[in-house]
């Protein structure tokens, strides 16, 4: 039976012992192959019980199992209750331990007496180093892109090991699997190797037969991205999409048919009507004065009759009306043209021309070998098999998202894990507003699994599910254990004396550490029941010391008596008014304590003494200057009063040092050599190590302000931009060979044709009628052949799609430039020209010196490092103010509390005008106190009442305010000024400037030629 495994939970065995020999059974089945699921009841005759009934039987039955034979675990033998049978049914008597209280695995749930082995997968260290330096790299919270699922599970699993209290064998692994259901982890948990595995798997059908899931413990997502590429996808065909086939088809048909009735008033005209002109103009004439009107294009021949120029004005109105629409599509798909692109599946990726990189991860690796669907085959055959043999296939995941941000279209094959933190830290905010996903494999998630036959599947699985529902991890338990603190919330204590002598016991406790949280309740006998065999009156007292090292007394308070029997106690009456509220409710009067605060001041000596500090802190003028330290300082003050305590302070003049140390917030964290701050402060990860936050008291926003700088930065360069140089270069070319073209169709129609004109223009003169034509401007000059006139239309064409698209974005870029300046983060501000000063606030320089943002780092080294005085830099609030009110441009980075200062100097026209920049994300300010600090809960409720009586409020009012107010609305007139027209001027003026010198060499030319004749 031990060698077929059949002591497993899906047997029920029932062994009856009629020897009574539990030794004798103890020592067979200690070498038995029993497990943590084995379902064993040995059953014994009960010899010792005196039956009611003679014909009845006693037994005693004991749960026997044992954690796992084949790992180290030991025989456990556990009574469990006793039977009464007769020879009709059997009964429960009585329990003999506490084993029913629980299920069957909540009993067995510690296994400190096995060593469970575990398959740890590890794909980005060396497997041949020593196993601590391999522990030490799973168990590390630095470089989380570095084989993040495998470090994930294993520190999952230490929680798990803490959770069982095991020990644990580890067995290391490159890899996952190698096909499916072998090699690797999972090959090891499927040959039963292993018992457990550190990194979660994802399920597949042939992995069922051979293990089971256990319960969700990850996310498993691989994404293919890429930013944009720069041609975004725009095609020639944009510019015939705005209207279908056959929109195009009636309108030129209804062109045509203007046409031919222009040409009928013509013809009408010449011999009905008078002649208006000389000539009758010819059908083709007609035709390209109605393209013409349709491309914006004036005629200088006109209908003189009536209904002749009713049928020209209505030719303009549908064309005005199919120019307009046109245009406006044509602007919306090219200026709004898709920032993502079209590329949305595995298929639209392997169609594309897109470069691809992946990332070395085992999983993906086999993922492309192994996966049957098609899109995934072909990816294969066209984006990886050409590049199998080179350098430029597989790239770390630091290096991949580099690449991806540094060549737009490049794509990248990660782990969203790997790559999302990454892309975070290093992308600018429109870096990643340009990126584009596309799955790779299917989104999953990820499974801890055991062994299909694994005995501790239950226990694995109720463990599991234990640490995700409540978050408590042992080894933070560990870290933040005080063995001198046994006395506080965590632990509740019942104390009872046997010999009723409270004196004694006063004496004895009077130098105990305990808290005002401290939760110990002490009992004895009441007088009258001592010695007394019947009913016993137990009194019960409330006992804490609101803090003996900050001067408390021991607190003693009768609570209520209760009346006992053998087998329950009752509730007999209260001695006092404690129960008619909360614990802290009984303990909020701290009038017998001091309490240490530390303050932090930052414009004035804190050498100075401690009463006109005092005094500075508690005045209600100049709220820009430390508005902060005084805001919370005297909020401070209101809770002083309330809890009736006294205070002795500790003064410092910066938050911190470090993020966790030096200053006030170091005081009250990391050192604890101050209960409570002035001031609240930043909640951040690393503070949380040392410091809990109690109450959110306040927003903490720094901004940059600016009014928008006069030329709003605007250069000569705007009306080149809407085109490429190259898009320019190619234009000009197209127009000049266009004009080349025109001067040889009129020099063919006068030689050879004899039609039209009695002279032929020169090229100069047909180059002007090409650019003219780019420039909206008709032409006089009009060749007569179909040929000629043909290339004329296409000329019209072509200049009216270049020109409505030029005049489109140079109208969106000149009238529609904002009225607010366009920077609106740290990296346009960096790359501006504008001067900046900032506040000098101590958490400014701090921000400044240790954030990690990429912005702020480029904001430092070009707008701080790059001035030859530094110092410079830093300026008091009102003169920054002033400063920006009187040079628009300048930027100054201050604290929201001065914008008194701004709201008392600038007129409504000057704020409106302001911009403003976040310097860094704006964030709740909360009151802190120190992790292990025993006042949390008399301090949170106390700050509440404050905040619910309006006292918060006011002080809030007085001192912040968080944004500005513009009155003027969006209604205010914006005059476009010199500074805004000025290159337009400049570049005619150039332009005159130099057709005078073309004037002036012509006219030389001239004289020349005079005097040579």
């Amino acid at each position: 039976v031990s060698h077929l495994n059949l002591f497993k939970h899906y047997h029920h065995w029932l062994i009856y012992d009629g020897s009574n020999e539990l030794i004798a059974f103890q020592n067979t089945f200690q070498h038995l192959n029993l497990s943590v699921d084995t379902d064993i009841n040995y059953v014994i005759k009960n010899t010792t019980t005196t039956l009611v009934e003679p014909s009845s039987s006693s037994f005693v039955v004991y749960d026997v199992y044992n954690n796992g034979f084949q790992i180290g675990g030991s025989l456990n033998i556990t009574v469990d209750y006793e039977v009464e049978c007769n020879s009709l049914a059997c009964l429960k008597c009585k329990y003999l331990s506490k084993l029913h209280m629980r299920s069957l695995y909540g009993n067995r749930e510690r296994l400190s007496d096995i060593r469970m082995r575990v398959a740890v997968v590890v794909t980005r260290f060396d497997l041949k180093a020593p196993h601590s330096e391999i522990n030490a790299f799973l168990s590390s919270q630095r470089d989380f892109y570095i084989d993040p699922l495998a470090r994930f599970g294993f520190q999952v699993l230490l929680l798990l090991k803490d959770s069982l209290y095991t020990k644990v064998s580890l067995q290391y692994f490159d890899k996952w699997s190698d096909a499916d259901n072998t090699g690797g982890v999972v090959g090891a948990l499927v040959n039963h190797t292993v018992d457990l595995t550190s990194a979660p798997l994802v399920m597949s059908p042939l992995r069922f037969h051979f293990i089971t899931p256990i319960a969700p413990t990850g996310y498993f997502r691989s994404v293919c991205m890429f930013r944009t590429p720069r041609n975004s996808g725009i095609k020639g065909s944009v510019f015939v999409e705005p209207f279908s086939m056959q929109v195009w088809i009636y309108f030129g048909v209804i062109l045509a048919l203007a046409a031919l009735l222009l040409w009928f008033t013509f013809l009408v005209e010449y011999y009905k009507m008078g002649k208006h002109s000389t000539f009758i103009p010819s059908f083709l004439t007609t035709c390209l004065i109605s393209i013409g009107s349709a491309c914006a294009q004036s005629s200088s021949l006109l209908p003189g009759s009536i209904g002749g120029r009713f049928l020209f004005i209505t030719l303009m109105l549908i064309s005005f009306i199919m120019l307009n629409y046109y245009t406006s599509v044509v602007v919306s798909i090219l200026l709004g043209s898709p920032v993502k692109s079209n590329i949305k599946t595995m298929s639209d990726l392997t169609d594309s021309n897109l470069d691809v990189g992946f990332e070395p991860l085992p999983y993906t690796y086999a993922y492309l070998n192994t996966s049957t669907l098609p899109e995934v085959k072909r990816f294969v055959r066209h984006k990886v098999a050409p590049k199998i043999h080179t350098n430029n296939l597989w790239f770390s995941a630091q290096e991949g998202i580099m690449r991806m941000r540094d060549r737009p279209g490049f794509v990248f094959v990660f782990e969203v894990s790997t790559g999302y933190h990454l892309i975070e830290r290093t992308y600018e905010a429109t870096e990643i507003c340009d990126l584009n996903e596309v799955q790779f494999r299917p989104d999953t998630q990820l499974v801890t699994h055991l062994h299909r036959n694994s005995s501790y599947r239950e226990i694995v699985r109720l463990k599991i599910l234990r640490i995700m529902e409540t978050g408590v991890h042992a080894k933070h338990r560990r870290q933040w254990a005080n063995d001198l603190k046994l006395f506080d919330h965590h632990y509740r204590w019942l104390i009872y004396d046997e010999m009723s002598d409270i004196m004694k016991f006063k004496i004895f406790v009077s130098n105990f550490n305990f808290f005002i949280d401290t939760d110990l309740t002490y009992a004895m006998l009441s007088d009258e029941h001592i010695n007394s065999s019947k009913n016993s009156t137990f009194l019960l007292y409330d006992v804490y010391n609101k803090g003996q090292k900050w001067g408390g007394r021991l607190n003693m308070t009768a609570d209520h008596a209760v009346s006992c029997t053998h087998s329950n106690c009752h509730l007999q009456k209260y001695l006092s008014t404690l129960h008619q509220r909360s614990k802290s409710g009984n303990r909020e009067r701290l009038s017998d304590l001091t309490l240490s605060v530390c303050t932090v001041v930052t414009r004035k000596p804190i050498n100075l003494p401690e009463e006109v500090l005092i005094g500075y802190l508690m005045s209600q003028n100049n709220t820009h200057i430390d508005g902060l330290p005084r805001f919370g300082f005297q909020v401070l003050m209101v809770l002083k009063d309330i809890l009736g305590s006294n205070f002795s302070y500790q003064f410092k003049e910066t938050w911190s040092v470090t993020e966790t140390t030096g200053g006030c917030i170091g005081a009250v964290g990391y050192e604890h050599s101050a209960d409570l701050l002035s001031t609240p402060f930043l909640f951040t990860e690393k503070r949380s190590l040392y410091s809990r936050p109690i109450l959110r008291n306040g927003h903490f926003r720094s901004i940059c302000i600016f009014r928008t700088p006069r030329k709003a930065d605007m250069k000569t360069g705007v009306f080149m931009e809407p085109f490429s140089v190259a898009v320019w270069i190619l234009f000009g070319i197209v127009l000049g060979l266009i004009g080349v073209f025109l001067w040889v169709i009129f020099l063919v129609e006068h030689n050879k044709m004899k039609i039209s004109l009695t002279y032929v223009p020169s090229l100069l003169t047909t180059c002007l009628m090409s650019f003219a034509t780019a420039c909206v401007q008709s032409s006089q000059l009009v060749p007569s052949s179909f040929g000629g006139r043909l290339t004329f239309i296409c000329l019209s064409l072509l200049t009216f799609i270049m020109y409505n698209y030029y005049t489109s974005i140079v109208v969106s870029t000149l009238l529609g430039a904002p009225v607010k300046s366009d920077i609106k983060t740290m990296g346009q501000l960096a790359d501006s020209n504008l001067e900046v000063a900032m506040e000098p606030l101590p958490y400014n320089a701090a921000y400044l010196n240790f954030s990690k943002l990429p912005e702020i780092k480029r904001f430092v080294k070009r707008k701080i490092e790059s001035k030859s005085n530094s110092g410079s830099v830093w300026l008091p609030a009102e003169e920054g103010i002033l400063r920006v009110r009187d040079e628009p441009g300048f930027v100054y980075i201050f604290e929201a509390f001065s914008f008194g200062l701004v709201e008392r100097y600038y007129d409504a026209q000057e704020i409106c005008d302001l911009n403003e920049v976040l310097f860094r994300p704006p964030a709740d300010l909360h009151t802190h106190v120190n992790r292990n600090s025993s006042f949390t809960e008399i301090l949170r409720w106390r700050l509440v009442r404050i905040f619910e009586t309006g006292i918060y409020s006011k002080f809030d009012r007085h001192w912040i305010n968080s944004r500005l107010n513009c009155y003027l609305g969006n209604n205010a007139l914006i005059q476009v000024g010199l500074e805004y027209t000025a290159p337009l001027f400049a570049m005619l003026f150039c332009s005159y400037i130099l057709v005078l010198i073309v004037i002036l060499l012509e006219i030389l030319w001239k004289h020349f030629e005079r005097r040579e004749a």
